[in-house]
């Protein structure tokens, strides 16, 4: 075989086994649409932050860990966009003064502008998904949901090897 032959891998042939990697694609098409979006709306941050930053404009001063919680979102993850919001200038991080363990979390003036922004943007990138999806069968958004549901409920482990016997 050629050293420089083209390297490819026949994810297709192996059926719904790698079906995350194409819900994981379509995660980052939409991504990178939903930041041209952003852009041309003037956001500077990027749109993979906005679940964060729409949650503190409802709560404001609100502890690392409470955030990480509520969005589902790993302690470790969280602290990556908070760094990221921080270097654009859209939140402040600071010690709790009643407990010096917990950080809080806030807007700055700057964040508080950018999410006014990002609450126009969001019925655009909502009315795109609504627009692509109406050409297919079902609420795909709920498949999904059910699919995870029913997966929590029983894993592919159970399920795989019952279909298989």
């Amino acid at each position: 075989m050629a050293r420089n032959a083209a390297l490819k891998f026949n994810f297709d042939a192996y059926g719904m086994t790698f079906f995350a990697r194409h819900l994981h694609r379509l995660r980052l098409v939409i991504s990178d649409q939903s930041d041209t979006i952003f852009e041309q709306a003037g956001i500077t941050v990027p749109s993979h932050c906005a679940s964060l930053m729409l949650l503190l404009a409802e709560h404001e001063e609100t502890p690392v860990m409470k955030l990480a919680d509520a969005l589902g979102y790993s302690h470790q993850l969280l602290i990556q966009r908070i760094a990221l919001l921080e270097k654009h200038g859209c939140v402040r991080k600071y010690k709790d003064p009643s407990d010096r363990r917990k950080s809080l979390v806030s807007l700055s003036k700057r964040g508080r502008n950018e999410v006014r922004k990002v609450q126009k943007a969001l019925p655009i990138i909502d009315a795109g998904i609504r627009d692509v999806m109406s050409g297919h069968d079902g609420d795909l958004q709920q498949k999904v949901q059910d699919v995870r549901f029913a997966l929590l409920k029983s894993p592919l482990s159970e399920r795989g090897r019952t279909a298989k016997d």
